[in-house]
């Protein structure tokens, strides 16, 4: 059975798209939005992962995301320190304008939350390629699966092992990421 090598950004454009949200992440939703990104390009994580993350999920060093994939399995992704900078001055933020939620025990402690529970995955998809076109990335080249496919391809490309990688994806069989040697090949 053949596979379809999988789209993904290079180096070049991530670089870009994140240097554009850096520049233009003054309000609180567009921090979300560069949050969101980073750690996604991060982690490699599923975007469903990624939009339900709970703030109890992060480790209390702010190193360690831990994550209930597929399956419910539960995996370890460790975060880069940039991301983690970044992701602290956001839990703050996060803190500050929800207290009164948490307070009062009516919210869930997502972290990223929105007015009635958390953003949802077709919110992300939608900023997430406003962003694109924004940094003159074509917007049928970028969705957050892209993305988890660019950091499979660039952490093998840069000297990750594979069985590293199938695990950081939460995939069950390696022959699942073994399509990223082929993309390294091009």
């Amino acid at each position: 059975k053949t596979k379809s090598i999988p789209r993904f950004l290079d180096e070049k454009d991530i670089t870009k798209l994140l240097n554009w949200m850096r520049d233009n992440s003054k309000s609180f939703k567009s921090l979300q939005i560069l949050i969101l990104t980073e750690i996604l390009y991060a982690t490699g994580l599923r975007v469903s992962e990624l939009v339900k993350l709970k703030i109890s999920a992060i480790s209390d060093d702010i190193k360690n995301l831990h994550i209930t994939g597929k399956g419910n399995k539960d995996r370890v992704v460790p975060i880069g320190e940039y991301a983690q900078k970044l992701l602290k001055n956001y839990l703050y933020q996060v803190k500050e304008k929800y207290s009164k939620k948490y307070e009062e025990g009516n919210h869930q402690k997502w972290l990223f939350p929105n007015t009635k529970s958390h953003i949802t995955r077709q919110t992300f998809y939608t900023k997430l390629k406003d962003a694109a076109v924004k940094s003159n990335i074509s917007s049928n080249k970028i969705s957050p699966h892209v993305l988890r496919h660019a950091f499979a391809s660039h952490m093998l490309k840069n000297g990750a092992d594979l069985k590293v990688i199938q695990q950081l994806l939460g995939h069950e069989d390696i022959s699942t990421v073994e399509i990223y040697t082929h993309v390294n090949m091009r």
